[in-house]
C-alpha cells in the first residue's frame, strides 16, 4: 500500500515538473509572438504609424490640390507655405499642431509640413507635385576604398539641411556634419579602379559624406551613427547606427 502511494506521489511530481516546463515554453513563445520584430505588438505599432502617415499625407494633398485648382483658375498667383497652412486649418487641422515653411521659386515651391504631435515631417516637391515623408528621401551608403571608408548620405530633397556623422573607431570618435553638396564621391570598383559616383546614380540630388582614412584592420570595431536634420525646422528627423567589424562586408 505504501509503495503504491509513493508511486502516485512520484508520478504527480513528474507531471508537475513537465507541466511547468511546457508552460514556460508556451510563455516564451507567446512573448516572442507579442514583442519580436514580427510580433503582434510590433505589427500593430507599425500599422498605427502607417495609418497616421497616410492620414497626414492625405491632409496635405487635399490642401495642395485645392490650391492647385485655385491656381489654375487664376484665383491665386502661386502656392506658398502660408496658403498651404491656411487651407489645412480651414480643413480642420489645429493651427498649433503644424509648422509650415518652404523655399519659393515662382509657382513651384518646395514646402515642408511638420506635425508636432507625431513629429512627422513631410515635403512637397514643387516640381513633381508629390508629397514625401522627409526621412524616406535620404539613403545612407557605406563604400570601401582600400583601407578607407566613405560614409555617404544621398539626399533627394532641398529640405534636408545636413547629415551628421559620428564615427567611433575603437574609441577614437570623429564627428562631422556634412551639408548638402551637388558633387560626386570617389571610390573604387571591383578591379580597384577609380570611379566617380554621381548623385543621379542613386536617385538623389545631393551628397553629404565623410571619409575615414587609414583604417587599422586589426580588431576592427567601428560604430557609425547618422543623424539627419531638416533645413526648415532644424529637427533631427531620423537617426541610425551601424557597426562594422569586417571591411570585406563593405562593397567597394
Amino acid at each position: 500500500m505504501k509503495e503504491k502511494l509513493k508511486q502516485k506521489k512520484g508520478i504527480t511530481l513528474i507531471a508537475l515538473v513537465i507541466t511547468i516546463i511546457v508552460l514556460l515554453i508556451l510563455a516564451g513563445i507567446s512573448i516572442a509572438m507579442l514583442t519580436g520584430n514580427n510580433g503582434i505588438l510590433t505589427q500593430a505599432q507599425n500599422a498605427k504609424e502607417q495609418n497616421t502617415e497616410g492620414s497626414e499625407i492625405e491632409k496635405i494633398k487635399l490642401a495642395y490640390n485645392t490650391l492647385a485648382t485655385k491656381l489654375n483658375i487664376g484665383e491665386i498667383e502661386k502656392i506658398t507655405a502660408d496658403n498651404i497652412k491656411q487651407e489645412m486649418i480651414k480643413n480642420g487641422e489645429d493651427e498649433n499642431n503644424i509648422e509650415v515653411d518652404g523655399m519659393e521659386d515662382g509657382v513651384n515651391s518646395d514646402i515642408n509640413i511638420y506635425f508636432k504631435d507625431t513629429q512627422n515631417e513631410y515635403f512637397i516637391n514643387g516640381k513633381d507635385k508629390e508629397v514625401f515623408n522627409l526621412k524616406d528621401n535620404i539613403k545612407i551608403y557605406t563604400f570601401r576604398s582600400g583601407n578607407s571608408l566613405i560614409f555617404a548620405g544621398a539626399i533627394k530633397s532641398l529640405n534636408v539641411k545636413s547629415v551628421k556623422f559620428t564615427i567611433n573607431n575603437n574609441g577614437d570618435i570623429k564627428e562631422q556634419e556634412g551639408t548638402r553638396v551637388y558633387t560626386y564621391i570617389s571610390a573604387k570598383d571591383e578591379n580597384n579602379n577609380d570611379i566617380k559616383l554621381e548623385p543621379q546614380q542613386l536617385d538623389a540630388n545631393y551628397f553629404a559624406y565623410f571619409s575615414l582614412n587609414n583604417i587599422n584592420t586589426d580588431n576592427l570595431n567601428i560604430s557609425a551613427k547618422y543623424s539627419i536634420f531638416s533645413d526648415i525646422t532644424g529637427n533631427c528627423i531620423d537617426s541610425e547606427t551601424i557597426t562594422i567589424n569586417d571591411l570585406n562586408q563593405i562593397p567597394t
